[in-house]
């Protein structure tokens, strides 16, 4: 009679082995998905930053721009004023004028440009935002598929203790 026990206790504990193989397939193939995603994340990630980096290098070019057409714009300045000096009055009034008006249109480029750039910093960081957030929803996913697993994994062990239960 004690090898008819012992006998059947070997066939529970296979049994029970292969349930828990099936189990470690499954948890398996969930790490697995579980790595892809994250890869993907990762791949997302790194496009976003090269496009902050690209963004970046557009607004240093821009700045530069203006900071060139600044000097230009200084240098054509004083130049007007030494030949307003040689001129009549009535020149000098018209030049005055212009240099104004080139001032402002500068001053409204600039705003215009500023503009564009807070534009761009709110639209990366609001895409990035969105990136945050389905990351934490992908990682809660993460937590409550290991729990369950684990509880899954905890009832597998304990078939035995559980049915003597009943």
């Amino acid at each position: 009679m004690p090898e008819t026990a012992l006998e059947t206790k070997v066939a529970i504990l296979q049994n029970d082995m292969k349930q828990m193989e099936g189990l470690f397939g499954r948890l398996d193939t969930a790490i697995d998905k579980m790595s892809e995603v994250s890869n993907s994340i990762n791949q997302l990630l790194a496009v976003h930053e090269e496009r902050i980096g690209q963004a970046e290098r557009e607004t240093e070019d821009l700045f530069g721009l203006m900071e060139k057409r600044r000097v230009e714009q200084e240098e054509a300045s004083k130049e007007l004023h030494s030949r307003i000096t040689s001129q009549s009055r009535e020149i000098q009034k018209e030049v005055k004028h212009e240099v104004d008006r080139l001032g402002e249109l500068m001053t409204k480029q600039h705003e215009e440009v500023k503009e564009v750039i807070e534009t761009r910093n709110k639209q990366q960081d609001d895409e990035i935002s969105d990136l945050e957030d389905r990351i934490r929803n992908i990682e809660k996913k993460q937590w409550i598929v290991m729990g369950g697993a684990i509880v899954i994994a905890w009832i597998g062990a304990n078939i035995p203790a559980i049915i003597e239960l009943f």
